[in-house]
């Protein structure tokens, strides 16, 4: 995502997260990678909540209204995201570009007509799928089942960390 900034030249950001180590951890990578040596800035960054707190929503997208940040990054979940996409929707704040974590980005509660004027042209980022060469195979033929005296009193399966390396 750091990358994808620097590419277009979007210096100026705000960043949503969510309330536990997936937004945390990206919040410090952003703050670090992000900041003045990284040649931006982040306007804000607000904590989106878990429960039904329709106060905090409005003072986020308050925020995210009055700032002149036009790009906002949200690591946050898909539940974080219907919640707020309903307040942005209810204050009518467009021309905001987003870029999506993998979170929420292909929810298809999220593509939806109503919210095309919001969320249009959102770049979603996923991690990228890759290929084990035989983990296929081999969890097709292991059997937890059979192996459960094993000592740890479970049916748990493992193998070396070098194994699919």
């Amino acid at each position: 995502m750091i990358q994808i900034l620097k590419h277009f030249d979007w210096t100026w950001a705000g960043l949503l997260i969510s309330d536990d180590d997936y937004g945390v951890h990206a919040a410090r990578s952003f703050h670090s990678d992000l900041g003045p040596a990284g040649g931006g800035c982040l306007a804000y960054t607000e904590i989106l909540p878990w429960g039904d707190d329709p106060a905090e929503l409005r003072r986020i997208v308050n925020v995210m209204r009055k700032s002149t940040a036009r790009v906002v990054i949200v690591f946050a979940y898909e539940s974080h995201m219907i919640k707020l996409m309903n307040e942005v929707e209810r204050q009518n704040v467009t021309d905001l570009q987003w870029i999506a974590s993998e979170a929420w980005s292909a929810a298809d509660v999220l593509q939806t007509p109503h919210l095309m004027p919001y969320l249009g042209g959102t770049l979603g980022i996923a991690i990228r799928r890759g290929e084990i060469p035989g983990l296929r195979d081999f969890l097709l033929q292991i059997r937890p089942d059979l192996h459960h005296n094993n000592t740890y009193g479970n049916s748990m399966v493992s193998f070396p960390l070098n194994w699919y390396l």
